[in-house]
């Protein structure tokens, strides 16, 4: 057997195995999301974005606890905003709601955090509203 063919069926095999079933996949995402869990409650603001990354909505009392209950200074401002980030992204809306509010601030720097916090959320509403903002620039003439 040449190695194309081998590497092919290894890979088969790979994604047939029971490895890859829906019962082990939320096993695998229960498990990652408690380790970036316990991350996060120690102060650690990265993890707290990989929690909305990955998408499981069961994070979201976890990481509304987080924001009630937080107390690292170091991190404080950090483990805030990524906890805020993350809840939108998860499809809290209050806290996307708080986001489109900031792109109307007189403030440039508020805008542009404002424009950041959304690129990590992402999706087609985020993708709406900013074009919305856009408007016509050149009054309907061809460029």
């Amino acid at each position: 057997m040449n190695a194309g063919v081998a590497i092919a069926w290894a890979l088969l095999l790979s994604l047939s195995g029971p490895l890859h079933s829906q019962e082990n996949k939320a096993i695998n995402s229960t498990s990652k999301r408690d380790e970036l869990l316990r991350w996060a409650r120690k102060g650690h603001p990265k993890p707290i974005l990989r929690l909305g990354d990955l998408g499981d909505r069961a994070a979201i009392p976890h990481l509304k606890e987080l924001l009630k209950t937080h107390t690292t200074p170091y991190y404080s401002h950090l483990v805030v905003e990524n906890t805020k980030m993350a809840l939108a992204k998860l499809g809290e809306r209050d806290f996307f709601d708080e986001f489109l509010s900031e792109l109307k601030s007189s403030t440039i720097t508020v805008r542009i955090r404002a424009m950041n916090r959304l690129a990590y959320v992402g999706g087609d509403e985020v993708v709406r509203n900013l074009a919305a903002m856009l408007g016509d620039c050149n009054d309907g003439k061809a460029i």
